[in-house]
């Protein structure tokens, strides 16, 4: 007997965990909601995998980089740090749906975009381009990507 393959709902496609984990029992992936909260830290993209994406994205129009957390980082630096067209930049990255920002770094984000910087929370590539489009760092074209 052939198996069914089911096609997973696209996280980004979903504002809530919850509507998510719904979409995933609807399809048949998960059998309860129980299920489908296991099953969506599998199928949620990683952040690891999410900043490798957007710095390949960033080095293509800028200089930018993933800072190392260390013992003698400042705490609640961004993920990813750089400058495009002389302007510092930072991002935040977060699994969509799963990840939240720490209040420090909701702070960071505040003092640098007070300071004139670009800074944002993203969970995608899709995410740091339209900050940097509504900073007018990149031309319209280059947004859509």
């Amino acid at each position: 007997m052939a198996t069914k393959k089911i096609t997973l709902p696209d996280p980004y496609a979903h504002k809530t965990l919850r509507s998510y984990c719904t979409a995933l029992v609807r399809c048949g992936a998960a059998e309860s909601l129980t299920d489908a909260r296991k099953k969506a830290r599998t199928t949620i993209p990683s952040e690891k995998s999410i900043q490798a994406e957007i710095l390949c994205y960033l080095n293509e129009i800028g200089f930018f980089w993933k800072d190392a957390a260390g013992p003698y980082q400042q705490r609640g630096i961004p993920d990813i740090v750089g400058v495009l067209h002389g302007r510092f930049c930072a991002f935040e990255v977060k699994r969509p749906l799963l990840g939240e920002a720490t209040p420090l770094q909701e702070r960071t984000i505040q003092r640098i975009q007070d300071k004139g910087g670009v800074a944002e929370v993203v969970t995608s590539v899709a995410d740091v381009r339209a900050a940097l489009e509504e900073a007018h760092l990149v031309p319209q074209k280059e947004a859509a990507r």
